[in-house]
């Protein structure tokens, strides 16, 4: 029994189901059917824009619909998306055909009168926007209307609206001025959303009536919209002043906080540790921030805090030598404190200073551990490598794959990390080194 569809397209070809049907065919059977649905207990149903008769498959069985652009090319700004209407029927016919849809992905600009369909799904617990601001069918004032009314859908708990509150007249959004507008979802449990500079500490004080947020994952976008400065000290504040709001009381329950910044802002470690009342935190990611004054005291204070921890990620760009970053003794800490900790990836100083800092028998082991990066030009020097290899080895029994972040190493550490990554990765060929380390640098 046949219960779940993928309908790709090539480019400039037709979608089909088998390349000997012909769509026409498909509507002559749903019709002597009576218009009764093509596959009776179909339960996911994934189309391109392209496709303009994904409704024949419309079922009351239907638990997932995802509609993704054309062969699922995205473009930088997607600013070309050309209107669909067989996505425009497709979701107009959703709340009739397809009722207890719990899981929709749009990836296809929506009509106006869609986003009301989308209201209109009452069973949804799963929704993904993947529209550019470009191509958004309403102005900014009704995008963050429509988030507003969001909240009539009481099933709610996973929701991606990717750049649905951005504002083109100004990176720093008139329509979050205060007052204007809070939200309000109780049963919404993951939030995941894009924004300019400043977006991040404007959202969070209207998200308190998400008493039961566990996963927070923002964006910041770097493009600035005719704007020619680089972020300074203004945006310093506005993430010190986020994270500040993140150790409240409203955002205590949060598991997993990741945090995208294309901007490249320099912040001080030190304002990370008001997250460190967050105890329940299993996936932290920080990434492209040019921190300062991260080092073993800070990794110690975190690693104590988060007890269960299982993905780590924080490393910087641009951080200056002069800087002592962690050295190999956090990756010790974190063994003592978080044994369950899968992915670690972090800046470090690969220091050791006695023949015990390789010393298997001495060594505290993080035994879950199968995903290790690193992201520093920090020199090893030749004569360290196998030490600094056998360290980690011995730290990560479970290792499979370890990897370097980085694409513009400087010429004096480049080959010294690689030595290290292939003796840690030892049987892999180059193109499996390449392959997994895109995979694992993308996610």
């Amino acid at each position: 029994m046949v219960r779940h569809i993928d309908i790709p397209v090539r480019r400039g070809q037709p979608s089909l189901v088998y390349p000997t049907i012909h769509p026409s065919a498909l509507v002559e059977i749903f019709r002597l059917r009576a218009a009764s649905p093509l596959v009776p207990c179909l339960q996911t149903l994934s189309v391109d824009d392209a496709c303009d008769y994904a409704t024949l498959f419309l079922a009351e069985t239907l638990e997932c619909v995802r509609i993704v652009r054309s062969g699922n090319i995205k473009t930088f700004r997607q600013s070309d998306d050309p209107p669909r209407p067989s996505v425009w029927n497709l979701l107009a016919l959703l709340q009739t055909r397809a009722p207890f849809v719990e899981e929709l992905y749009v990836g296809s600009p929506p009509s106006p009168s869609n986003l009301h369909d989308i209201l209109r799904l009452k069973h949804l617990r799963v929704l993904t926007l993947d529209i550019s601001r470009a191509s958004w069918p309403v102005d900014e004032r009704a995008r963050y209307q429509f988030f507003k009314d969001l909240e009539c859908l009481p099933k709610l708990q996973a929701l991606n609206i990717g750049r649905l509150l951005e504002d083109s007249r100004d990176r720093r959004a008139p329509l979050l001025a205060p007052g204007l507008y809070s939200y309000a979802f109780p049963a919404l449990k993951s939030l995941t959303f894009r924004g300019f500079e400043g977006y991040l500490s404007k959202i969070l004080p209207r998200l308190c009536g998400t008493p039961n947020l566990r996963c927070l994952v923002f964006d910041q976008s770097d493009m600035f919209w005719g704007r020619d400065d680089h972020p300074g000290e203004d945006e310093e504040h506005n993430f010190k002043t986020a994270l500040s709001l993140l150790a409240t009381t409203h955002f205590r329950s949060l598991t997993c906080l990741c945090i995208w910044d294309g901007t490249e802002t320099v912040l001080n470690a030190a304002h990370l540790e008001p997250l460190l009342q967050i105890s329940g935190m299993e996936h932290f990611e920080f990434l492209e921030t040019v921190f300062y004054g991260f080092t073993d005291k800070l990794v110690q204070k975190m690693a104590s805090a988060w007890p269960e921890l299982e993905t780590f990620r924080l490393y910087s760009e641009g951080t200056p030598y002069s800087q002592v970053g962690p050295t190999l003794a956090a990756i010790q800490t974190f063994a003592c404190h978080c044994p369950k900790l899968r992915r670690l990836s972090l800046c470090l100083e690969p220091v050791v200073r006695s023949p015990e800092d390789s010393d298997p028998g001495t060594l505290h082991r993080l035994d879950q551990l199968t995903i290790f990066s690193f992201y520093t030009n920090a020199v090893i020097g030749k004569a360290n490598v196998p030490a600094v290899a056998r360290h980690l080895s011995a730290s990560f029994p479970a290792l499979l794959f370890a990897f370097i972040e980085l694409d513009d190493w400087s010429m004096e550490s480049e080959d010294d990390w690689m030595a290290v990554c292939r003796a840690l990765s030892a049987g892999r060929t180059y193109e499996e080194f390449s392959q997994l380390r895109e995979i694992f640098r993308a996610e």
